[in-house]
């Protein structure tokens, strides 16, 4: 796909995007849609727009998105413009499959002091397809197993190459490219809202999962995949945070996997049940424990601290620390769904 004219070329290979510093007064091609769509977040807000059908051409049979959103980045964040030119950045991954569950950058640009990325608008999170999936998925089907599958191996695969690509971005006089090899990338808000859907993907892929504000991973050589003082993370989600995070007040490029493993099980646990209703009543048995235990952390979270345990010997804190991550037991029986039979897995 390319969009045309002035503004902007996305080329086919995924291996570049291009980044514009625009003036303030430039007009864009942007068409509002009827009713307006707009979400806002802690770190900007997401606008629903089409593109004016002039500067849009595509140089194959792709399927063309109708609808595009819009991230703008608030000017006034404490990392506003230091960091902004990374939210720029666009993964460069080799292996197109490795890409592939990764939710595209088409373009970004600046205009006055404002940022923005542009992606291909989606039907929804993952928590929009929990509502649908009871009707349209069953763990006894063959083709759907499959497809559950499909979906898990190609976002991990997806975030394995996040953690390790090259990536890049337009110079500042818009000429040239500043190119960062061997790249690590965190995404450090690994959740179910931050896992999009699209019911209808590019080849015809039904029920295709991506993950979300890749804008706001850390992109770095050392920073990301040493260890980074948990105090300069920023962006998290409370209920999925990692257990080091507590422990070890730090956390490494494995920080996502803790995540995703929180992610799946919900997302398992919607296949298996059929009911999307499992999700809630989970999140009200770990925030039960929790209370029970007269816990610090937040009641959904999906581990407890307990005390006498230590932090890793190269831990900063390792000498202070007088405590360690259990999961929840709460968590640790959703095992039993193994054994259970089927008539009783419906309940």
């Amino acid at each position: 796909m390319e969009v045309c004219g002035l503004f902007c070329t996305v080329k086919e290979d995924g291996k570049f995007m291009n980044h514009f510093r625009l003036p303030g007064d430039f007009i864009l091609p942007f068409l509002g849609c009827d009713p307006p769509v707009v979400l806002s977040g802690g770190f900007g807000k997401v606008t629903k727009v089409k593109i004016e059908p002039s500067h849009l051409w595509y140089k194959n049979n792709s399927r063309k998105p109708e609808y595009f959103s819009v991230k703008t980045i608030w000017h006034d964040l404490p990392e506003h413009p230091g960091e902004a030119d990374a939210l720029a950045r666009r993964l460069a991954i080799q292996n197109a499959e490795d890409r592939e569950h990764l939710h595209r950058v088409l373009f970004s640009f600046r205009r006055a002091d404002c940022y923005c990325l542009v992606f291909e608008w989606a039907d929804g999170d993952l928590t929009k397809l929990w509502q649908e999936m009871p009707n349209s998925y069953q763990p006894d089907v063959y083709e759907h197993v499959c497809w559950f599958f499909r979906q898990c191996v190609g976002i991990m695969r997806s975030l394995h190459g996040l953690q390790n690509h090259a990536s890049s971005f337009s110079s500042r006089d818009g000429i040239g490219r500043v190119i960062y090899d061997a790249c690590h990338g965190r995404h450090s808000d690994i959740k179910p809202e931050n896992i999009l859907w699209f019911k209808n993907y590019e080849d015809n892929q039904k029920d295709h999962l991506v993950i979300a504000d890749l804008g706001l991973t850390q992109f770095n050589t050392t920073k990301s995949k040493s260890q980074v003082a948990w105090a300069d993370v920023g962006g998290y989600t409370e209920t999925y945070k990692a257990p080091e995070s507590d422990v070890k007040r730090s956390i490494g490029g494995k920080y996502d996997i803790w995540g995703i493993g929180c992610v799946f099980l919900l997302h398992a646990s919607v296949f298996l049940l059929g009911n999307v209703k499992c999700v809630e009543a989970f999140s009200k048995l770990r925030e039960k424990e929790g209370q029970e235990r007269r816990s610090h952390l937040s009641d959904t979270i999906f581990y407890n601290l307990v005390s006498g345990g230590y932090g890793d010997a190269g831990s900063p804190t390792a000498k202070s620390t007088r405590f360690r991550a259990e999961v929840k037991a709460t968590v640790t029986e959703v095992s039993e769904l193994r054994i259970a039979p089927p008539a009783t897995s419906k309940n």
